[in-house]
């Protein structure tokens, strides 16, 4: 058969600890990514007072554009 690993006074064969490491590595893995889920914040809409405050992106370029015209 293949090689075998003296371990701890008893003979390990090779296939054994690959499929015990894997194991491992699977068990670890699954264990750091199941912990809590932080609650996904509450999707709001925006207030009429933000609404009022906010930039209008498309206001300005038409009136920049309006500007624009007048100057030629």
């Amino acid at each position: 058969m293949g090689q075998s690993y003296l371990i701890f006074g008893r003979q390990v064969p090779s296939h054994q600890i690959v499929v015990a490491t894997l194991a491992a590595l699977g068990g670890a893995i699954f264990y750091s990514t199941s912990g809590s889920k932080a609650a996904p914040a509450p999707v709001t809409a925006p207030s009429a007072a933000q609404a009022a405050d906010s930039f209008d992106v498309e206001k300005s370029i038409v009136d920049f554009l309006k500007e624009q015209d007048s100057k030629k």
